[in-house]
């Protein structure tokens, strides 16, 4: 093919810009730019701020975060109407977004509130501009790309600068051990998912970010590998086959809760838990306390844990920054309504991802599936609903491309009845019409 300038400048600004801004985008939302440069430009208090963080000024990460903001705006102008009609489908993923921009309202800490929600909506932008300039391979493979990319850089990275903490586990180029886990477990869903070709250099690709979570010691990241497997291996499986392995896993389970002496104790230890889940359940039991105190609309997005240390520490003795659980953080955060408005979303991204793979795509659904139980799963011990925070953020994307990928079906079908057309093929990477040329 004849390379002109005009076709140079489309593959440049279209294809690879938009990968290049979304792999910055997940990046900054892995605080990956926060561990490279914490350090570097301080003028006072730790230097560890970007826009979100104000204290300890950092000129470097604040205008890492701007630019990020300048460049959403950018590729926000030329599908600006297309964003706002898919905000427009989506009311209960919108709401939320506008409930944490609102609550500067009554938050405790305005400030706050509103620099979280101005980023948050940044994150959530980027996400749906991109579902318009990519497709749902191409997303694909840019993530299980990156995170493989991240995870070699991840070694010596770890062994030139690591982090001396009491806390065990690597950190990586990430900076946090839960980062790290949950960062491969990202790009394992992207390179499990698809139905291509099992390679020894993707088997490697896998083996190696199993281990990345291995070293992390992360005990939810590490649950969430083995249910990334176990729901693959049931969706990609036929029916006698799940049956099966659901009756074995449960026969197992039942075996070592009669045979083996406190299996629960045991089970948690083998996950790097306690009972306590490593003291999680007295913040549980301080989050209610406190979300009962402004039960309707919270105290206010991510006010809270930044602007009542004394009374934190008053009650728990530390402040641990989160309520490590996602629907408690909601419901402390925006109370009763963002509760009833994150379980609303719940509930259609799963419904949209049974269909999605049913009748449109079944990569984009079986994608969006086993994202969908991750993030459950992850909540009930971490937070990702609504925090920027990398599941949440690619769960966000992922659910976009799934509703891109089911308009261009109905696209299709009315195209198809149009030209005297009967339906529609359902393939790997979408619908293609029945009675129509492809060229």
């Amino acid at each position: 093919m004849r390379i002109t300038r005009d076709n140079f400048r489309f593959r440049l600004n279209k294809p690879f810009l938009v990968k290049c801004y979304f792999i910055y985008g997940l990046a900054m939302d892995s605080d990956i730019f926060l561990r490279l440069f914490s350090g570097v430009g301080l003028s006072g208090g730790g230097g560890q701020s970007n826009f979100i963080h104000s204290g300890g000024s950092n000129p470097i990460l604040f205008a890492i975060t701007v630019f990020f903001m300048l460049m959403t705006l950018v590729l926000l102008v030329p599908v600006y109407r297309d964003v706002v009609n898919s905000l427009i489908r989506v009311p209960w993923f919108t709401a939320i977004y506008v409930e944490s921009l609102l609550s500067v309202f009554w938050s405790v800490s305005a400030a706050d509130s509103f620099r979280y929600g101005i980023t948050l909506w940044t994150y959530m932008l980027c996400g749906l501009i991109v579902s318009y300039y990519l497709s749902t391979e191409e997303m694909i493979e840019t993530i299980g790309q990156m995170v493989v990319v991240l995870a070699c850089l991840n070694i010596p990275y770890e062994l030139l600068f690591p982090i001396h903490s009491i806390v065990p586990g690597w950190t990586g180029i990430y900076g946090e051990k839960n980062h790290l886990g949950i960062g491969m477990v990202i790009g394992l869903i992207a390179l499990c998912v698809p139905k291509t070709k099992w390679t020894l250099f993707r088997c490697c690709e896998v083996a190696l970010l199993v281990v990345m979570v291995v070293l992390s010691q992360s005990g939810t990241s590490l649950v969430c590998v083995f249910i990334v497997g176990l729901t693959i291996f049931y969706l990609r499986t036929r029916t006698k086959l799940r049956r099966f392995a659901i009756a074995a896993a449960g026969g197992l389970t039942l075996i070592g809760f009669v045979v083996i002496p406190d299996f629960i104790e045991k089970l948690l230890a083998a996950g790097g838990k306690d009972v306590t889940l490593t003291g999680r359940t007295a913040i549980w039991r301080f989050v209610v306390q406190q979300w009962a105190q402004k039960p309707l609309l919270g105290w206010g997005y991510t006010s809270f844990w930044s602007n009542e240390d004394d009374l934190i520490m008053q009650h728990l003795g530390w402040n641990p920054g989160y309520s490590h659980n996602g629907f408690l953080e909601i419901g402390l955060a925006l109370g009763i309504v963002g509760v009833v408005i994150i379980v609303g979303i719940m509930i259609t991204t799963l419904l949209t991802a049974l269909h999605v793979r049913k009748h449109v795509s079944d990569l984009a659904g079986t994608w969006l599936l086993v994202s969908w139980v991750v993030l459950l799963l992850h909540d009930l011990t971490e937070v990702d609903f609504l925090i920027p925070a990398p599941l949440w953020f690619v769960l966000g994307a992922v659910y976009f491309l799934a509703l891109r990928d089911q308009t261009e079906q109905a696209r299709v079908r009315q195209a198809v009845v149009a030209q005297g057309g009967t339906g529609f093929l359902k393939t790997e990477s979408g619908p293609t019409e029945l009675g129509l040329t492809h060229s």
